[in-house]
């Protein structure tokens, strides 16, 4: 049946072509109205080359990203409820640097996959990087030094 989609192409009016570009670009990427998450975008710029989330969503990855991202993000919202979305920001970026420099530590490779499989760490990530900051309630602390200059 593609074969045969495939043959009549070449028969199709420049405008044939045009919409069915835009019909084909309307399928693969309808989920494109979905806004970027922040987590994705701070993993973009953590891990380097990362597809557009339109087509990550598509991955067999992006079940796991769903649901250990909501984890990630939890744990924020719950920890800094005042955080402003850059002190969010910072503080995903922080603990995403210290998540691939972990997984660099134990030799495992740096993909999209990976560190999706281990954004489950994140809490124990977040520990590792500030020693029971949260059970002592010093939060702020954290906030403030992620503000000042």
């Amino acid at each position: 049946m593609l074969t045969d989609i495939i043959k009549q192409l070449p028969r199709l009016s420049q405008q044939d072509l045009k919409t069915l570009k835009a019909a084909l670009e309307g399928l693969i990427h309808k989920r494109e109205d979905e806004a970027e998450p922040l987590l994705y975008d701070v993993l973009r710029r953590a891990i380097g080359t990362v597809p557009p989330y339109s087509v990550f969503q598509t991955t067999n990855a992006y079940k796991q990203w769903h649901r250990h991202a909501a984890y990630a993000e939890g744990f924020i919202a719950k920890n800094f409820p005042e955080a402003t979305k850059l002190q969010r920001q910072a503080l995903m970026t922080l603990t995403v640097k210290a998540l691939v420099a972990d997984l660099k530590g134990r030799n495992v490779p740096i993909t999209m996959g990976s560190v999706t499989k281990n954004l489950g760490r994140f809490a124990a990530i977040f520990d590792s990087e500030f020693p029971s900051y949260i059970e002592s309630g010093m939060q702020s602390v954290i906030l403030k030094a992620l503000t000042e200059k």
